[in-house]
């Protein structure tokens, strides 16, 4: 299987290590943790602006909690703003702003500051906005950043605070120099309580946040206001915005699609970096909404991830059966962790990975992945250019990617919008027990085969339907699965009656079994059959991303549900309008593997879940986008078709397949009958 190239995706200057404070030229300052613009002498600041003077360094500590964690922010009522200040660097312009104090929605009376940092091109206009939302971690110290922090705002007397949305603004004025403006709010009060949503909602107050400083944005590129200090008339696109995360800010992403879509900025592109998603219907803090249907969404997850290791990844296997208008995925990324994305934990050597020693990638390496990334992902999704290291995402015919900006990686791809997607298996979503599942498959020879799942690492229950443990590694999944275990050659057949020809077929799948930790991986056959009784086999090899074992020595040796895709044009000597049978199974040794779903792919425009009793319960719950329910195939299977693409995202991405007249007449159809809106709203509690 040919894989695409990764392209060298422009990145302005070589980033030095913000570790090695020596080797920072000027104009890549590092970010002081306990100052509040960074080490003073590096930069040339203009005060433009009347901000107020700086608050006193003596403040209450009302509201802690004998030491602990303090419930929530309590700003003082008479907190004096800030003075804005301008900082003009090579080919950005980045303002250091305070807006005052805002209320938080929620019992207890709880005020936080409306402030952070606002990097734009030194030069240009209307240039586009991305929101980075940055993540949840100690902001007062008392000493050193690596041994943690409290929670609290204002910080308690001896304590210094710590301001994380400048630990991105290394991010911020690489968005810049591409042309982006970027936005970012300093979160770190909203975040001091330890649940989600506890005393106050921190997820409304996030977006509360938000929305006063996207207001105030307005202001000043509508009509001239100064609350930024400097003249931004006409240098921002209000009309739609970019969507960032990191760690609990993921928490945001449904919700603020949902509620701005109706609003002056529409979110039209996610990228949710190291998200700290539910990853079950059962989990213990309660099931969360999938990702929205019509805006590109991408969660990327190092495998050493720490703090929220694989949640994103899980998250969206949960909801593999959503019918969607534009394209999702999860990447691992092998040997990154959680903090380094962040330069004021980098500089502070607060690294969340275990025993990481000198061949693990750095601060460098962190902050390269993601300015490179992040850039290739905007350009992608409605800037000036594609890439075509992503472009996988939207293309059926494209192979799975091995790296991730040029980094080795895997991928999970939930669903294609711009092909036909036929699932032949496709088992009740999470929250169904296994049993439900419709049983359409046949074990053959040696081979045992089925629906079970793993429940929630923090349930203790051996549960009816319970998956085996493997006997290597741990399993990060907590959807249903069949579970599927051979000796040397046995196999699992599903029958199949497609109503398109398809181009391609995808596995959504993880090993199962893996033998030790000698064990490259676990190699696959696939054979598939027409109804001349033909028959073609293609062999997926045990060094797959999907397939490998895991279990050698990669942390933490998790095993997660992962996409291959084969075109149909390997399978030689079938006729692929007539096929009738998948058959799956081993090699000539022992293995096995855990499969969510299996599909077929084609071109043009359209979803149809076709074989086993997949109950829809996810499907169409995506925030903003549409869904409909079009009644029972004779084979008793939901036969769901995707809506129309949602605005933007369907100029934003490049169709594999035209629509065909009797496709165009479906959706006009379906249009004049009407179509459901189903929304979940996502906020859920996390520690």
């Amino acid at each position: 299987m040919s894989e695409p190239s990764v392209p060298d995706l422009a990145w302005s200057s070589a980033l030095p290590d913000p570790q090695d404070r020596s080797a920072m030229p000027p104009s890549v300052p590092p970010v002081d943790p306990v100052s509040p613009v960074g080490p003073a002498g590096q930069r040339a600041k203009e005060a433009e602006g009347a901000g107020q003077p700086e608050p006193d360094e003596e403040q209450s500590d009302e509201g802690l909690l004998d030491g602990a964690e303090a419930e929530g922010p309590r700003s003082p009522v008479d907190r004096r703003r800030a003075a804005t200040t301008v900082t003009r660097g090579e080919g950005f312009v980045a303002v250091d702003f305070d807006l005052g104090d805002t209320a938080l929605p929620g019992r207890g009376g709880f005020r936080a500051p409306v402030r952070g940092q606002l990097v734009l091109p030194a030069s240009g206009r209307a240039t586009k906005l991305v929101l980075l939302s940055h993540l949840r971690s100690g902001n007062c110290s008392t000493g050193d950043i690596a041994d943690g922090g409290t929670f609290a705002y204002p910080c308690p007397a001896g304590s210094t605070e710590v301001r994380y949305d400048r630990g991105w603004r290394y991010l911020a004025e690489s968005l810049a120099r591409k042309g982006y403006t970027a936005l970012i709010p300093d979160l770190g009060p909203v975040w001091v309580g330890h649940e989600v949503k506890g005393a106050y909602d921190q997820v409304e107050a996030v977006l509360k946040i938000f929305g006063r400083q996207r207001d105030a944005l307005a202001g000043a590129v509508e009509r001239g206001e100064r609350s930024f200090g400097t003249d931004l008339r006409g240098r921002v696109d209000l009309r739609t915005a970019a969507f960032v995360t990191h760690s609990r800010s993921g928490y945001a992403a449904e919700p603020i699609a949902r509620r701005w879509a109706s609003g002056p900025t529409r979110i039209h592109s996610q990228y949710l970096l190291a998200p700290a998603l539910e990853d079950s219907a059962e989990d213990p803090y309660g099931p969360m909404s999938a990702p929205p249907a019509d805006i590109p969404w991408l969660t990327v997850i190092g495998s050493d991830d720490e703090d929220t290791g694989p949640a994103g990844s899980v998250y969206l296997s949960d909801h593999l059966g959503q019918r969607r208008a534009a394209p999702a995925g999860a990447v691992t990324v092998r040997g990154f962790g959680h903090n380094y994305f962040n330069r004021v934990l980098s500089a502070a050597r607060a690294d969340d990975r275990m025993g990481c020693g000198n061949g693990c990638p750095g601060a460098r390496e962190h902050e390269r992945l993601l300015t490179r990334t992040l850039g290739a992902w905007l350009d992608h999704t409605g800037g000036p250019r594609r890439s075509t290291g992503i472009a996988a995402l939207d293309d059926v015919r494209a192979a799975v990617p091995r790296t991730f900006g040029g980094v080795p990686a895997r991928w999970l791809i939930a669903g294609t919008p711009s092909a036909r997607r036929e699932s032949v298996l496709a088992l009740p979503q999470a929250g169904t027990a296994p049993g439900r599942a419709r049983k359409t498959w046949t074990a053959s020879g040696d081979a045992t085969a089925r629906a079970c799942r793993h429940y929630h690492p923090q349930d203790p229950t051996r549960r009816p339907g319970s998956c085996d443990e493997t006997t290597m590694g741990l399993v990060r999944s907590t959807t249903n699965l069949l579970q599927v275990r051979w000796r040397k050659n046995g196999a699992v057949s599903v029958p199949m009656r497609l109503r398109h020809v398809p181009e391609g077929l995808a596995l959504h799948l993880m090993p199962f079994g893996a033998t030790g930790e000698d064990s490259p991986g676990t190699p696959v056959r696939l054979t598939l059959r027409d109804t001349a009784g033909r028959t073609a086999s293609v062999d997926l090899p045990a060094s797959d991303p999907a397939l490998a074992n895991v279990a050698r020595g990669e942390r933490p040796a998790g095993f997660q549900i992962s996409t291959v895709r084969v075109p149909l044009k390997r399978f030689r000597g079938v006729d692929p309008a007539k096929l009738d049978r998948l058959t799956v199974g081993g090699t000539g040794r022992a293995g096995g593997i855990m499969l969510r779903q299996a599909e077929f792919t084609g071109g043009g425009t359209g979803t149809r879940a076709v074989g086993s009793g997949d109950t829809g319960r996810d499907e169409g719950r995506g925030g903003t986008g549409r869904s409909d329910r079009s009644g029972t195939d004779r084979g008793g299977a939901s036969a769901d078709r995707a809506a129309p693409g949602g605005g933007e995202a369907d100029h934003m991405l490049s169709a594999t397949g035209g629509h065909t007249l009797s496709a165009a007449l479906l959706s006009l159809a379906l249009i004049a009958i009407g179509l459901t809106f189903v929304r979940h709203s996502g906020a859920r509690r996390r520690p």
